[in-house]
């Protein structure tokens, strides 16, 4: 009789520990879902923050394609443009590059290796309001906005349209939004290359023609999101958007 109580007693005290184990995760996981929430939302508030409170000295209203190299400026969009290559190359700090809704079609020479708009280098950037296309349909290489080697870049209110790569690059660049753009490519909305703190928020159904899609990151084979599970509602801190 001694001898079934002992091994009851163990039982028990095995429930009890498997209970306690349980517990302990079941905690952990609410814990670290709670914290992640947390600072998602703290990054999102800072590029929202940033965004209104970047607001550049100089004004520069501009007709046609290329570099903007003034820092401290909002260049603003008077019409549609056209480039044969590149477009517009952000190369300066605190620049906004404001399209008004116009249309920018870029590498209608049908080269390798465009982009219709660059940032490179260049720190603080917002570009926002505008429809970009690449102009030639079987080109390869022609990113709609490529970032490299730059910080603190905001991306807003866009319509792009890429056909053999990705409508979004990002690489070797921390803290890029996304937010509400529209982005249909044959190869990945976005791709995320050694990048750290990429965030895509406020989700954009895209229209019936550009072939389905959730998010800002829309359309795309393989991947609307490179790297990611292509829902495109807020990345993971290491940079992929999943």
């Amino acid at each position: 009789m001694k001898k079934r109580r002992r091994v009851n007693n163990r039982v028990d005290d095995r429930v009890k520990v498997s209970k306690w184990k349980f517990n302990l995760l079941l905690f952990l996981l609410v814990f670290f879902s709670a914290l992640f929430v947390i600072l998602a939302s703290f990054f999102i508030k800072e590029f929202i923050i940033r965004e209104i409170s970047l607001a550049p000295t100089n004004t520069i209203n501009i007709v046609d394609c290329g570099s903007l190299d003034q820092a401290d400026t909002e260049y603003i969009l008077q019409n549609d443009v056209t480039s044969s290559a590149d477009c517009f190359i952000i190369r300066a700090n605190d620049v906004v590059l404001n399209g008004q809704g116009f249309k920018i079609l870029f590498n209608t020479g049908g080269l390798n290796d465009n982009q219709g708009i660059g940032v490179w280098g260049a720190n603080n950037t917002v570009v926002k309001d505008l429809k970009l296309e690449d102009g030639t349909v079987d080109g390869k290489g022609e990113f709609g906005v490529y970032v490299i080697n730059a910080n603190n870049t905001l991306i807003q209110n866009t319509n792009i349209k890429t056909y053999n790569a990705s409508a979004i690059y990002i690489s070797e660049s921390n803290f890029t939004t996304a937010i509400n753009n529209i982005l249909n490519s044959s190869s990945n909305g976005i791709q995320i290359i050694s990048s750290s703190f990429a965030l895509v928020v406020e989700k954009s159904a895209p229209p019936p023609s550009a072939g389905g899609g959730v998010g800002s990151a829309v359309t795309g084979s393989p991947d609307p999101v490179s790297g990611g599970d292509g829902s495109g509602t807020i990345s993971t801190l290491s940079g992929v958007i999943c």
